[in-house]
């Protein structure tokens, strides 16, 4: 090769050759060093973006991946070569769903082994390394796909200098990454070959030794909990006096690591232990904090079943469990927290069960009375002076005054949130209502208000954070940017979150959000892949069916956009049942479409049903958007337009501007009947402006297949697509967060500007960078300096905090 390198400039001849960053052969060190010194062009290969590992994925399945799919490629760290391995073994062992040119996308079955072929080429990298790095990196394995220094040396039990030669020969050989102020291995999949050549035995043994360095050298507790959650079988006296010491900041954090370390103590510590009764109440705290109800039940009914636990301890459990079965089974909440206070030693615990009976009073209107229970609530708390039975019973007096008079449930919110500690121990509890009090303004369409309350919100989360609030939190803001239109904020929200079947309802409304925006915009790749993943939550939980009115909507609108309306129907029809224990603001979402759809059917028992349904609702509890659904389902059965642009009114007013194209649309048709052609036009067009704004292409063709009868066309106006790449395939709120950047902004800075959560922005400046194909903020700013030369600092939008 150096022989022919020499007579290239003489001939014809082109020469090509790969080679890796840092060569292992010393001679190819030489021979790259003079072709550099004769001219030789060197091409630096960076890793695949996200966006192009996904298109090989779809060139190598035929269809564009599905978001697990699309998360398992990027482990990759993007080598083409991971890539297509990962997808072979995917194949091969049939895990795998394709639809041909619409999703592609992996079935659940656990983690995915390294292929083979993979680890014999991770293993030819690694073994190039000295014996001193090899070992270095393997125990580094043991840490995570990232780690300190400091914390490697803690595991070691060495010196941070005595590290410094092996991990750079690590970063020479290109395995490990500069990660900012801590180190990562390029690529997971390096990371998890190594782990799992270690055997199982000696793997866990080597975890079991790592946490107890990592806990003397004072490191963060989860970072811990984490090493002793993956050495399976080791339960010793240390772990479980180290539990004890630090279960209560290790439950705060409610993970999933949490979760299994603290059931394994229970399950091993034995009952004469007085460490045992800490450790049951470690472990429900993870769960209530996770919201995994069922499985707290199960636990709290066999601790209950032992007559040998303190008065204490059972009042504890017993509030436990009725605080689980709040959400499931309301009459065996009342009957567990009842039976519990026949024994009421005065102590906090008794208060909480008085405040949680009445919540589930409140809940159940077809319950006793509550305002007895709710008094002698408030009267326990004042008289222990436990705050959070205060609080607690302040949101469930909240929730019986929301019925008829919301400002006065927001004023009750306010003050039980002034009683609670902003404390990890209440995260839970201010998490709730903070998201009440959220939905209140929002009903009551104050939007100011119920911004500053998102804000607020998401704040609070960022202090305390725990996987599951975490999840929750981004739920509630998806939810709620759907709801006012600012959907590409719900895309940002939701590409964040990582959502697996055990999370529930949490998981069924993240799919269904991301479902309904896909659907409307016609993506229909992200549309079926959501679906999909929708089919694997399990519905019989009563808490995930009294969710689960957006998951129905989606499905029934699916259906209808595939040219199925009777199906539709059929799935939104059942849940009219008023035996379903469904919250009436779940299913005031899909009343309207269910009416409409009934019509067209010729089914008019069905929209008599919703109809009166829609008007009981807003009748007991007369909120802006209640009223606006209940008249849009009054002016669909009666035919009456004038009533559906009233509806469009009140929509507009409660900042829906879906659910105003849609009475506009429906107002359209009605025209169109009676030959009012003047009026049908005016109102598609309003009806088109709001599809448009949301980009809400399914829509807009709806609208233009009903109207076409009655010869109103809308031309080639409508939904625009935008560039893929440039200035001009920036988002309205990708603009505004440039605008940021460019002002020096940090991201949480960012966040409380646009009542998005860190996540959210973290996601837009990751697509701006690759839209804009920048690498840096500062890229980003000098690009929005051209743009806007004339704004300080390169503004590209005014700042606004409107909700419209």
């Amino acid at each position: 090769w150096g022989e022919l390198s020499r007579s290239a400039a003489q001939l014809p001849l082109l020469l090509v050759a790969a080679c890796r960053p840092e060569p292992i052969r010393p001679e190819v060190t030489r021979l790259r060093r003079a072709l550099e010194a004769q001219g030789a062009v060197l091409v630096q290969l960076g890793p695949l973006s996200r966006a192009q590992s996904a298109e090989l994925v779809g060139e190598l399945t035929g269809a564009p991946p599905g978001p697990r799919l699309a998360r398992l490629a990027a482990r990759a760290g993007g080598n083409p070569m991971y890539v297509r391995e990962l997808v072979d073994v995917l194949a091969r062992e049939g895990r795998l769903r394709v639809e041909p040119g619409v999703v592609a996308e992996v079935e659940r079955g656990g983690e995915l082994p390294v292929p083979t072929s993979l680890r014999a080429a991770i293993d030819g990298r690694i073994g190039s390394m000295s014996e001193n790095t090899q070992r270095t990196v393997r125990m580094a394995a043991l840490l995570g796909a990232e780690f300190s220094a400091a914390d490697l040396a803690a595991v070691l039990r060495c010196p941070v200098p005595d590290l410094a030669d092996a991990l750079l020969e690590a970063y020479q050989a290109h395995v490990l990454v500069d990660s900012g102020a801590r180190t990562a291995f390029r690529h997971p999949l390096i990371r998890q070959a190594l782990h799992e050549a270690i055997p199982a035995g000696v793997r866990a043994a080597l975890h079991r030794q790592a946490a107890q360095a990592l806990a003397e050298a004072g490191v963060a507790v989860e970072r811990v909990g984490e090493q002793l959650q993956t050495a399976p079988g080791v339960m010793d006296s240390w772990v479980l006096g180290w539990l004890v010491d630090n279960g209560t900041a290790l439950a705060n954090r409610a993970s999933q690591p949490a979760v299994d370390l603290l059931s394994r103590a229970a399950d091993h510590i034995p009952n004469t232990d007085p460490r045992r009764e800490t450790i049951e109440s470690l472990l429900v705290v993870a769960l209530r904090r996770m919201l995994r109800f069922e499985e707290l039940a199960q636990r709290t009914r066999a601790v209950l079943a032992d007559s040998g636990i303190s008065t204490g301890h059972r009042l504890e459990m017993s509030w436990e469990l009725a605080y689980s079965l709040l959400y499931s089974d309301h009459p065996q909440a009342v009957r567990v927290a009842r039976e519990a206070l026949a024994s009421d030693d005065g102590s906090g615990w008794g208060a909480r069960l008085r405040a949680v009976l009445a919540a589930v009073l409140a809940l159940d209107q077809r319950a006793d009375d509550p305002w007895p229970v709710i008094r002698d609530a408030h009267a326990a708390a004042r008289r222990t002076g436990d705050t959070w039975a205060m609080a607690f019973t302040l949101n469930a007096e909240s929730i019986v005054t929301g019925h008829n008079n919301a400002p006065a449930a927001v004023d009750l919110l306010q003050r039980g949130l002034a009683v609670i500690r902003d404390e990890p121990q209440t995260a839970d509890l201010r998490s709730t209502m903070l998201g009440n009090l959220l939905f209140y303004l929002d009903e009551l369409g104050q939007q100011a208000e119920a911004d500053a309350a998102l804000a607020t919100l998401l704040a609070f989360v960022a202090k305390f954070p725990s996987a599951m609030a975490v999840t929750r939190v981004q739920l509630t803001a998806a939810q709620r940017h759907y709801d006012v239109g600012r959907w590409d904020d719900v895309v940002a929200e939701l590409e964040s979150v990582d959502t697996r079947p055990e999370q529930g309802y949490l998981a069924m409304d993240v799919l269904s959000i991301g479902v309904l925006v896909a659907l409307h915009r016609d993506d229909r790749a992200a549309m079926a892949a959501g679906l999909g993943s929708l089919t694997e939550i399990p519905l019989d939980d009563a808490t995930v069916r009294n969710h689960s009115g957006r998951m129905f909507l989606a499905r029934a609108l699916a259906a209808e956009r595939d040219g199925q309306p009777r199906q539709a129907v059929a799935l939104l029809a059942p849940l009219l049942d008023p035996k379903l224990d469904m919250n009436p603001h779940h299913r005031m979402r899909w009343l309207a479409d269910l009416v409409r759809l009934a019509l067209a059917l010729g089914e008019r028992g069905i929209a008599e049903t919703a109809t009166r349904l829609a008007a009981d609702h807003a009748d007991r509890e007369a909120l802006p958007w209640r009223v606006a659904v209940a008249t849009q389902c009054r002016g669909l059965l009666t035919a009456d337009p004038e009533l559906l642009l009233d509806a469009a009114d009140l929509f507009k007013t409660a900042c829906r501007p879906l659910d105003r194209g849609a009475a506009l649309e429906n107002a359209a048709v009605m025209f169109g009947e009676r030959g009012s052609l003047p009026e049908a036009r005016a109102a598609v067009a309003a009806a088109l402006g709001e599809y448009e704004k949301l980009g809400a292409v399914w829509d807009a063709t709806r609208a233009d297949a009903r109207m076409r009868p009655f010869g109103v066309r809308r031309g080639h106006r409508g939904p625009r697509g935008r560039p893929a790449t440039g200035w001009d395939a920036l988002t309205p709120t990708e603009l505004r967060v440039a605008s940021f950047v460019a002002d020096g902004l940090t991201n949480p800075a960012i966040a409380a500007e646009l009542f998005l959560s860190r996540r959210t922005v973290q996601t837009h400046v990751s697509h701006i960078l690759v839209k804009l194909g920048a690498h840096s903020r500062a890229e980003v700013a000098s690009e929005a300096a051209r743009h806007d030369p004339g704004v300080p600092g390169g503004r590209a939008a005014p700042r606004s905090r409107s909700a419209s």
